[in-house]
């Protein structure tokens, strides 16, 4: 019999990693090893540069982007709560932490899109959430403005925003350019008199904590390339950002700590930004700093967990009727319900034979990835159907009487589906051996961005 496997954002991966999968059985259950909800440190290449990450969790990703003079390291006590329901991955930007440093590396706006963007597709990651902090702000906001279309929702600390810079800022920049003064800023003995200038709870800054922050620049190759880092983000980049980002649909969450020495005038930057993004949520954290990452890590976590959980009211019907289809199978395991995938993106194409296009990419990618080797092969069919309604009850197994899990089901399909124009395609496939048979009907919904596969037939 078929299952119903939950639903989940799309991605070129359905878990983290293949290796969290140990076993599919033909019953349909997958059982896998859920990833550790503390960071584990990786390293991947990418553009010549190796880049050093951390990453906790699984589900939907969300990247974290920390700026001037951290890493990683920032974000180590905020992903554990968020790892409990996404895959939380923090960068080292090059330049910083435990990634490549080149000297001779621009460190412009255009290095840092083509750095994140090739990240992201090495990851497998199609769509993410989005975290910016201090200069990883424009260098997050820089790359989501110019690929909207992969960002699914965005938050904001103390970062910068706009090209209309703070006296702060202006003398930050200063300094960087001022031999002497920019020495110092970037040994060990600066990193952390800036670490210490950014928080409120000073004490919670124990060697243990600032170590990782300095031991990546005790040469002096690595100083020189954090000069450029901290440098090389240029006013045209910021001026893009201002006049694109009231144009983004990804939905947005604000949360910065009010006593801000680097930024002073973080209240105003958030301020503006909430008239540009009417839809954007505001948080002040009161005792906090700066590196609200260290003043109020869990606190900070459980925000920005709250805001990734949120349903997006779009897609709640669509997740109703996941759940739905979940609750039948785990009722009635005697019977042979149709089981149910749900994905979601900002964006599928009107044409149903694009549509099939993107096909084979989700599901073969779910079927070999996470499913096993029993369904290597699918073969996907040119669309059978495109009608302008759905009718659950002859597309997909109907539930006998006795099934008030699978008459709820079936209430849900069709009042979700007859109020949609569909689009419907047929799917088969079978494993290497010849012995498993599958079917899928897949039935997509352009004006809401949603894509369902119905499993109407799982055999020997």
């Amino acid at each position: 019999m078929a299952v119903a496997i939950s639903s989940s954002s799309i991605s070129r991966k359905a878990f983290s990693s293949p290796e969290d999968v140990i076993n599919h059985e033909r019953r349909g259950h997958l059982r896998y090893n859920p990833p550790p909800m503390t960071p584990t440190s990786h390293h991947i290449t990418v553009n010549n540069l190796r880049i050093h990450y951390t990453e906790a969790g699984s589900g939907p990703p969300i990247l974290l982007i920390h700026g001037f003079p951290t890493s990683s390291h920032l974000w180590r006590n905020v992903m554990p709560e968020l790892a409990k329901t996404h895959r939380a991955i923090a960068i080292d930007l090059p330049g910083y932490g435990l990634s490549d440093k080149p000297v001779d590396a621009k460190y412009d706006f255009e290095f840092y899109e083509e750095v994140l963007n090739d990240l992201l597709d090495a990851l497998g990651i199609e769509e993410t959430a989005l975290a910016v902090h201090d200069l990883g702000g424009p260098i997050g906001l820089f790359w989501a403005v110019r690929h909207a279309e992969r960002v699914k929702q965005l938050v904001l600390l103390n970062t910068l925003v706009y090209p209309e810079t703070s006296w702060a800022v202006k003398l930050f920049l200063i300094a960087l350019r001022t031999p002497g003064v920019r020495d110092y800023l970037v040994s060990p003995k600066g990193i952390v008199g800036a670490m210490k200038f950014g928080v409120v709870h000073k004490d919670r800054l124990n060697r243990e904590v600032l170590t990782p922050y300095t031991a990546p620049f005790e040469d002096a190759a690595a100083r020189q390339a954090l000069i450029k880092a901290g440098s090389g983000l240029g006013i045209k980049g910021l001026a893009e950002i201002a006049r694109k980002l009231p144009t983004l649909e990804a939905s947005v969450r604000i949360i910065y700590g009010e006593n801000d020495r680097a930024l002073p005038d973080v209240a105003k930057t958030m301020q503006r930004v909430k008239r540009d993004l009417p839809g954007a949520e505001v948080t002040s954290l009161s005792n906090c700093g700066h590196f609200l990452q260290e003043d109020e890590p869990e606190r900070l976590g459980q925000l920005m967990a709250e805001f990734l959980n949120r349903p997006n009211p779009a897609q709640q019907p669509a997740a109703d009727l996941v759940r739905a289809f979940n609750g039948w199978a785990e009722n009635d395991l005697d019977i042979t319900p149709a089981a149910v995938t749900h994905c979601s993106r900002q964006s599928l194409p009107e044409n149903p034979r694009e549509l099939m296009r993107l096909i084979p990419e989700v599901h073969r990618t779910f079927f070999d990835q996470a499913a096993g080797p029993d369904f290597e092969t699918l073969d996907f069919t040119t669309p059978t159907r495109n009608l302008q309604t759905f009718d659950p009850t002859a597309d997909i197994l109907p539930p006998p009487e006795d099934s008030p899990a699978g008459q709820q089901a079936q209430s849900k399909a069709t009042a979700y589906f007859n109020s949609r124009p569909i689009h419907l395609v047929q799917a088969t496939g079978t494993d290497t051996a010849g012995d498993l048979n599958i079917t899928l009907l897949i039935a997509l919904d352009p004006q809401s961005s949603q894509l369902f596969t119905f499993i109407t037939a799982l055999s020997d």
